[in-house]
């Protein structure tokens, strides 16, 4: 028996069997050889995919739906071979059953089979689909129309422009052996099973294909839901996290992408001692994650088409379902002025980086701070995933980020006599500059107060040298806190010279 199946195979490859006409010929498959689930083939250890492919969908898309079964405008995706053109085998040579013969053809040739989407068997041993096994339009042949769009929603997402992005001049990241396993179909195959955080694969390159169908989902095994490649909670983390350890101290000397994952699950910033660190109802009330949002679906209604969620972009419908006072139309994603909030936080850091000093701007602290600005942007929503974890993490690292001395030398400059300028800008919103100058050795303070005379926030208290001097308000208080707007004074102390001038918040 072996060698007669050595000398088949030799046979089929060298061209001496079947003919090539009769290779057009569909066989099922679960028939006797050649069919895929009882030659050996795809049914053995290592080559498990038709035993895997019975627990699927596709093995019952015709038998799982009984209004299709007379309707000829289904049958061709519900079943395999359907084509009115030919004679070859396929389903519609049995539709509608006349003869018994005629039904065993229509139990042979039901539901998505191999052949539906490799094309057919019968004795040829090389039986490539039209398409790519990798390529979109050959799941978008049946996943298309008003009823099911994927295919169409999926070409608006980014996942269809995965291997190069939107972004002119990024075609190297369809190269490169880490961008490669999370923007190219062939490489994400790969990574999926990876347990490594960081990926390293074997880049395609501009021959590789996007993140398609296939990418996520398994024609093949129907182990998880959607017969997704992974538990639908893990799929779209696999790509979406900053690709280090969330259990170890982050790496605060890089910058961060693809936080989502982590922000999340309110994990993976630099979270500094001292500050409750929590997380929105998200994290623990929506369990599938992502998709929850992301992959909302809606039905076909005539004359409204369905909507399969594939664009991957969030949907207002899907909010209301736990918001009921959610309006998409007034609100759009600034729920109750989350966005608003964390952008503003996101500015009240910005401008304390960039007041920095350069010798500021090396210690760890700023680091951390910049780390965790990084990561709150890098999440990509503004605070809507986790809200409370991001509001958290920025108001700790802005008062944190407010202990250091945010004064500066003014270089070259000698002044003659104590004074102390006009801040700028002003009126201001976030932060504001503020010049003195110290023209001898002396222990000076500048202070800002209310327009009570409150005490709000000591911003010098030091010994100083001669100097011009340019320290930065960020219009908190002392405990860290943003102030409202108003009026505020600032006031300039030495042992011989005061002086106060008047500044203006708007926010």
């Amino acid at each position: 028996m072996k060698f007669f199946y050595t000398l088949l195979l030799t046979l089929l490859v060298l061209g001496l069997v079947a003919g090539d006409a009769d290779a057009q010929n569909y066989t099922g498959a679960t028939t006797t050889f050649p069919g895929c689930g009882t030659n050996g083939c795809h049914n053995v250890a290592g080559r498990n995919q038709f035993n895997t492919w019975q627990g699927t969908a596709h093995s019952v898309a015709y038998d799982s739906v009984t209004f299709i079964q007379s309707n000829p405008d289904c049958l061709p995706c519900h079943t395999t071979g359907w084509d009115e053109m030919l004679a070859n085998g396929g389903f519609d040579d049995f539709f509608p059953p006349v003869t018994p013969d005629d039904s065993a053809g229509i139990a042979r040739m039901k539901n998505v089979q191999c052949e539906a989407c490799h094309g057919p068997v019968e004795f040829s041993m090389n039986h490539p689909p039209e398409d790519s096994p990798l390529s979109a339009s050959l799941c978008g042949r049946c996943h298309t129309d008003e009823h099911h769009p994927t295919f169409e929603d999926w070409g608006l997402s980014a996942h269809a422009v995965s291997k190069n992005t939107r972004i002119p001049g990024f075609e190297w990241i369809a190269s490169n052996r880490q961008c490669a396993a999370c923007h190219t179909a062939e490489g994400f195959l790969q990574f999926v099973n990876d347990t490594s955080l960081v990926p390293d694969v074997d880049p395609p390159g501009q021959d590789g294909h996007d993140l398609t169908c296939a990418a996520c989902h398994d024609p093949h095994d129907g182990t998880f839901s959607a017969q997704l490649r992974l538990p639908v909670t893990d799929i779209c983390a696999k790509c979406h996290n900053p690709e280090f350890d969330p259990n170890e101290p982050p790496p605060v000397e890089e910058t961060p992408h693809h936080t989502t994952a982590y922000m999340f699950e309110g994990v993976g910033a630099y979270e500094f001692p001292g500050y409750t660190y929590s997380n929105s109802p998200h994290t623990t009330v929506v369990t599938e994650k992502c998709v929850t949002c992301h992959v909302w679906m809606r039905d076909f209604a005539d004359p409204i088409p369905a909507y399969t969620g594939h664009t991957f972009l969030p949907i207002g419908e899907a909010c209301t379902t736990c918001h009921t006072d959610y309006d998409s139309l007034a609100y759009g994603f600034d729920y109750r002025g989350v966005q608003t909030e964390i952008s503003g936080l996101l500015d009240d850091l910005d401008a304390l980086l960039a007041a920095a000093s350069p010798s500021d701007s090396l210690t760890d602290l700023f680091m951390q701070a910049r780390f965790n600005r990084d990561f709150v942007e890098a999440e990509g929503s503004h605070g809507i995933h986790n809200t409370s974890y991001a509001r958290t993490v920025l108001e700790a690292s802005i008062a944190e980020l407010g202990t250091l001395v945010d004064v500066e030398v003014v270089p070259d400059a000698v002044p003659k006599e104590f004074s102390l300028a006009q801040n700028y800008p002003n009126p201001f919103n976030p932060a504001t500059e503020i010049r003195f100058s110290v023209p001898k050795a002396d222990f000076v303070q500048l202070d800002v107060f209310d327009i009570l005379g409150r005490h709000v926030v000591n911003l010098v208290g030091d010994q100083m040298e001669p100097g011009e001097y340019r320290a930065v308000w960020d219009g908190r208080d002392s405990h860290g806190q943003s102030v409202i707007s108003g009026v505020y004074f600032y006031t300039f102390r030495s042992e011989s010279f005061t002086m106060t001038r008047k500044m203006v918040l708007l926010k």
